[in-house]
């Protein structure tokens, strides 16, 4: 698994798709505030929500790797049968560590994406680690949609095929011992796939 020096490393690990030449941008779906800056300014930062009920904030600075933890009003929820119960949250609550995913993605091609997984200890106010999770790309040959997953943090490839109107020609997604992803030859990658598949 490869571990990234910093966050900004992390983010930075494919600046461009390697499919289409175009900028890779960060997935904000699971972000609370819309990332303002672009990558690697200093006052770019990254929201994470880190209870349901309460409105507690974890930002990350990408810049910086520091991590600051804003404790918010605590919503009102109904508990038991006593009606309203909430808790006041403290530092302390959360005083673990912040495992949480980071897609980036090429929203041109939509053919390739990574996820990075970043570690944030909240007690030092800190990123801990960021690591590759994982890395997807498509490929389009002969008709079908060659889809292969390589997931790095357990050491396994998963490989799909898909044809017209996105029916799966394969039922299941097959799974195989860790093959990197070439990013310079993905044909490469996806052959040594096709070579090892009638042995499974």
């Amino acid at each position: 698994m490869i571990q990234f020096r910093t966050l900004l490393d992390g983010l930075n690990y494919q600046k461009k798709c390697p499919l289409c030449k175009e900028i890779m941008v960060l997935e904000d779906r699971d972000f609370i505030e819309k990332v303002e800056y672009p990558r690697g300014h200093e006052y770019q930062k990254l929201s994470f929500a880190l209870s349901r009920k309460s409105q507690d904030i974890v930002y990350v600075y990408t810049a910086t790797g520091k991590v600051e933890l804003k404790l918010g009003a605590p919503k009102a929820w109904y508990g038991d049968s006593t009606g309203y119960s909430a808790a006041i949250p403290t530092a302390e609550v959360y005083s673990g560590i912040l495992m949480q995913g980071l897609t980036v993605y090429c929203d041109e091609c939509g053919q390739y994406r990574y996820t990075l997984k970043l570690e944030a200890d909240l007690s030092k106010e800190l990123v801990r680690s960021v690591s590759l999770n994982s890395e997807t790309i498509s490929l389009d040959r002969d008709g079908k949609t060659h889809e292969i997953r390589s997931i790095y943090s357990v050491d396994k490839t998963e490989y799909a095929v898909f044809g017209s109107f996105a029916e799966s020609i394969l039922k299941d997604k097959v799974e195989l011992p860790l093959i990197p992803i070439n990013l310079k030859d993905p044909q490469e990658t996806l052959d040594r796939i096709r070579t090892l598949l009638p042995f499974l």
